[in-house]
């Protein structure tokens, strides 16, 4: 399968790149280390068009595909970390579920907030017991009228401390497993609406993950998104932010391989640039092999979306960017030695903030399960018999 990119696909990488180089990577420090937005990140990208990158021109949007979200991801995660991952949600996420499922209606009211960033986008689904039993979700939205009437609490939700616009996902109906979920778009200043808790993470500083309270929330009833029983539809579109992972998997490796080559040939020990030494050599070349099949396992899912990507290849393609993202960042901080270790060092922040990514947006594991699945041509329960 032939990826060369075209004039326009390898203009749009060139600016994100040029951008991502010149005003992210110089901000993306701070950001973790203050726990800090990145405020003025989203302003360029929302300057830029790029907040609307795949949402129809209809709305403000620029119409492309997840092929070229995923080629801006990857520059994005090279440079800032949290930056990408506010755009993940925001714009592969979140949106493009509104533009996939809503009424006309429903884009018209959201859509171009969203594409010119004046309103940034979260997705809430997971919940303190439905984190990977995704259709154990309780909470409930009960039709009363013109509005349902919400109640529940989210964990870990991304964007949750800023966003304005939430693609939130509740049992719609009193049936079991998926046939009673459904999905609302609600509005941060909705009555009995509230963010209970901002995380203290391990990584990605400047990207809030929130937990959020629904106390008889009113949400109006034409704020639905997919009635009961199309939760399936909604796990469709999440390969796009399985692809989307992955591609941020990819850009903190490229990003960390680029920090070990640079050090291997300043650091000098035994009188020699560390690049001379074999052993450390076969290191490098095998986290440029592992960068380059993240790439092609990533452009073969992403050139299968129609409009979304074929559920194996996302699932294979984040199991395994998962995965080897964190080899090839412990490999990058190995050999920076005990340097790699202090936080002077940008390597040792690409090491905390490539750890959360097996578990957003669906386990490694839950990937393996479901490759296996599809495999085999049969629902698998995890459950008890």
């Amino acid at each position: 399968m032939d990826f060369s990119l075209s004039s326009e696909q390898s203009l749009l990488q060139d600016q994100v790149r040029k951008l991502a180089r010149s005003e992210f990577a110089p901000r993306a420090e701070a950001c973790d280390r203050e726990k800090r937005f990145p405020a003025e990140n989203v302003a360029r990208l929302s300057e830029l068009g790029l907040m609307g990158l795949c949402l129809p021109e209809a709305f403000g949007g620029q119409g492309l595909s997840t092929f070229e979200f995923v080629l801006v991801l990857e520059q994005l995660a090279r440079a800032c970390a949290a930056t990408a991952g506010v755009y993940l949600i925001h714009a592969g996420v979140a949106s493009r579920a509104i533009a996939a499922f809503g009424s006309d209606a429903l884009k018209q009211k959201y859509l171009p907030a969203c594409a010119s960033g004046e309103k940034l986008a979260a997705f809430a689904m997971t919940e303190p017991e439905a984190g990977s039993a995704a259709t154990d979700l309780s909470t409930r939205g009960v039709l009363k009228g013109d509005h349902f009437l919400v109640n529940g609490t989210k964990r870990f939700i991304s964007n949750g401390a800023e966003a304005e616009i939430f693609t939130t996902v509740v049992r719609l109906l009193d049936r079991p497993g998926a046939k009673g979920l459904g999905a609302l778009v609600i509005d941060r200043g909705s009555p009995g609406f509230s963010v209970s808790k901002i995380e203290d993470k391990m990584g990605l500083g400047g990207f809030s993950s929130a937990e959020l309270v629904f106390e008889d929330c009113p949400v109006p009833a034409e704020n639905l998104l997919l009635p009961a029983g199309r939760f399936g539809q909604m796990m469709q579109a999440f390969n796009s932010e399985r692809c989307g992972n992955s591609a941020v998997c990819l850009g903190l490796a490229a990003a960390a391989l680029d920090l070990a080559l640079d050090h291997s040939r300043v650091r000098k020990q035994f009188g020699r640039e560390l690049a001379e030494f074999q052993g450390l050599q076969w290191m490098l070349a095998e986290m440029k092999i592992k960068v380059e099949a993240m790439r092609s396992l990533l452009y073969r899912a992403a050139a299968s979306a129609e409009p979304f990507p074929e559920p194996i290849l996302a699932s294979i393609t984040k199991a395994f960017c998962n995965e080897t993202v964190n080899e090839v960042v412990s490999a990058a901080l190995q050999i920076h030695g005990g340097y790699g270790y202090m936080k002077d060092y940008a390597v040792e922040r690409l090491y905390r903030d490539a750890r959360a990514w097996a578990l957003a947006g669906g386990t490694t594991q839950i990937q393996k399960n479901t490759i296996a699945s599809l495999l085999l041509d049969r629902k698998i329960s995890q459950r008890k018999p």
